[in-house]
């Protein structure tokens, strides 16, 4: 199987951050953060979401790729 990253772009007031994330068996998890973010490493999706509402702040996916690793690991 496949996995998914989702490459996503926070847009606040004062910044905007990349964020991607992982599609695991039972959520999605932020695997890397743009450094204003880096908090938010190993999140959920399920957490981020709620938060950026609460800020205000705008959440949307940009690109949907394949794990570049699994690449790598199966030529």
């Amino acid at each position: 199987m496949t996995r998914r990253n989702y490459l996503c772009q926070i847009t606040a007031p004062h910044f905007c951050a990349g964020l991607v994330v992982r599609r695991g068996a039972r959520d999605m998890t932020v695997i890397q953060a743009a450094p204003i973010l880096r908090y938010m490493i190993a999140w959920s999706a399920s957490r981020v979401r709620p938060y950026c509402e609460r800020k205000g702040w705008d959440l949307e996916i940009i690109e949907i790729f394949d794990d570049p690793q699994e690449h790598s690991q199966n030529p």
